[in-house]
């Protein structure tokens, strides 16, 4: 068996290295066909470190929302973003609450910091 094992390791990395680009389109196409693309404001930053790369930081702008709860919301819980597409394609940030909304677009989100009637938050993706 030991004499087989570096070819079975081989063979099942080989089919993981194939396969991986076919999930990740399968993802990519169901989101598309099942969801919709919007863009939200972002700033792109380089960030230094001690390997050379030519990546980019993604940074969301504008994250705060008036809150609609009875009670302040609790710092790192999820709540609901209410969200309202423009015609140029962005979303527009109407307003945050504990509960789900019945319609309408929203995003879940958790909630980082809040003060005078304001919620910040952050989003579930990079």
């Amino acid at each position: 068996m030991k004499r087989y094992y570096k070819w079975i390791c081989l063979i099942i990395l080989s089919v993981c290295v194939f396969v991986a680009p076919f999930l990740v389109q399968q993802r990519y196409t169901g989101i598309l066909t099942g969801g919709q693309e919007y863009q939200l404001p972002v700033s792109l930053q380089r960030v230094d470190s001690w390997v050379p790369s030519d990546y980019l930081t993604v940074r969301f702008l504008g994250f705060q929302a008036p809150w609609t709860g009875e009670t302040p919301p609790v710092i790192d819980s999820e709540m609901y973003v209410v969200v309202q597409p423009q015609q140029t394609g962005l979303l527009k940030i109407v307003r945050a609450q504990q509960v789900k909304p019945d319609q309408g677009l929203y995003i879940l989100a958790k909630a980082t910091a809040y003060a005078n009637g304001l919620v910040e938050f952050t989003l579930p993706f990079d």
